[in-house]
């Protein structure tokens, strides 16, 4: 049990410790960690719960338990507010979000009466009557939970749909770290729930183990994790415009039923969320952009810069976002990444048939052309050569070799 309690305060103490690491995230996203900062606030009271039944305090000081085990009920919320605040290029944080807390308000008010009728008890369950209330609060709660993991989950897909339309690697912005501690959540949360109502998994050891290690991996990927959005007003304008071309284009056709609208979305129709289409570029200027594009891909090489982006790509141009988004997909019948990556492939290709090249591994010769992931390169390479790049390079070694022989001769 003591061990069990050390390992329970070395997780608040680590939770503590990503609160503040999280809070002094520097991005454009912040209102997102703002709420994930307030959710390690919460899972260390939640944490602390135990540790303070176990010292009892709760005996001292009964009116704690009004402000701690309410808590359970703001875990869930938080957690969607923070994906949704994450993965969004709006920095507005609209009143209507407290609507999300009045699970939390409600139980929090029946704590109070239970704890006044009973004159200051310090538990809500004293009797058989108030325990099956205490298991239907307990069953709330995970329906809660898994209504906004579930919510959560479908924000991180929209999102990861929408990202190759402004960035040219996925695998920095996608969140697929986030991903993986909310499916973690729904699995610890259904054995959670296995083992308080039928009362036979007994492993809060294990629980605290795997927290700890989780909080850990957690804080590793927040600091590792970069700005999705690092725009200007302007540019974050321009973004939002092609998210919700994009959810009009999804609402237009067979959308896959996990992809999530706002309720403005909703209310609108396709034709008048793709308003922003007409009038972005005259048909007349459309080839005059198209060489100018053609011209800086060849002669500046944005596209080896792993971190381009597609406002970036408009500064360039002298574009606006939106007008650059639409040339690419007018003229080449491409989003920004297809087109970005198109040209980091041709290089890959370009490089692997240079003798002057043959110095560097297969890794190297990706990130030379711009790639930061290795799965993302041999997923794009195997896809447009029909070959992997390990067997496209030999290849080409064995054309060299003949070359050579040849020259000899």
């Amino acid at each position: 049990m003591i061990l069990n309690q050390l390992i329970n305060a070395a997780s608040i103490g680590s939770v503590l410790f990503l609160s503040l690491l999280t809070l002094s995230k520097k991005t454009s996203t912040r209102y997102g960690y703002w709420f994930l900062t307030l959710l390690f606030l919460s899972i260390a009271l939640i944490f602390a719960d135990t540790s303070l039944n176990y010292l009892d305090v709760y005996e001292v000081h009964p009116a704690l338990t009004l402000f701690i085990e309410p808590l359970l009920f703001v875990f869930a919320p938080l957690i969607y507010l923070s994906v949704t605040y994450l993965t969004s290029p709006d920095k507005r944080v609209p009143l209507k979000i407290v609507f999300h807390f009045i699970p939390y308000l409600l139980v929090t008010g029946l704590y109070a009466f239970a704890y006044l009728k009973d004159s200051g008890g310090t538990q809500i369950a004293n009797d058989a009557d108030d325990q099956a209330v205490e298991i239907f609060l307990l069953l709330l709660f995970f329906i809660h939970l898994f209504i906004y993991l579930y919510a959560s989950i479908r924000k991180l897909k929209r999102h990861r749909l929408t990202l190759p339309l402004f960035v040219s690697n996925l695998s920095d912005n996608d969140y697929h770290w986030l991903y993986k501690v909310i499916l973690g959540l729904s699995f610890l949360s259904a054995i959670s729930f296995a083992e308080v109502v039928f009362d036979q998994l007994h492993i809060p050891f294990y629980f605290s183990i795997f927290y700890l290690i989780a909080f850990y991996y957690i804080g590793i990927q927040i600091a590792r994790q970069k700005d999705v959005f690092p725009f200007t007003s302007e540019q974050r304008a321009g973004v939002s415009d092609l998210i919700s071309v994009q959810s009009a284009d999804m609402k237009a056709s067979i959308t896959p039923e996990w992809v999530e609208f706002s309720k403005e979305e909703k209310d609108k129709s396709p034709d008048e969320l793709s308003s922003v289409r007409r009038a972005v570029i005259a048909e007349e200027a459309i080839a005059h952009c198209r060489d100018r594009l053609l011209h800086l891909m060849e002669s500046e090489k944005p596209y080896l810069d792993s971190d381009i982006t597609l406002p970036r790509l408009a500064k360039l141009l002298d574009l606006t976002t939106y007008q650059t988004s639409y040339l690419i997909n007018s003229c080449f019948n491409e989003n920004f990444y297809l087109f970005i990556n198109r040209y980091r492939l041709e290089k890959c290709k370009q490089m692997f048939t240079d003798p002057s090249c043959n110095h560097l591994s297969i890794l190297g010769v990706a990130f030379e052309a711009g790639f930061n992931s290795k799965t993302t390169f041999n997923t794009a390479f195997k896809k447009a050569t029909g070959l992997s790049p390990k067997e496209f390079r030999q290849k080409a070694d064995r054309v060299k070799n003949r070359g050579s022989a040849i020259s000899t001769h």
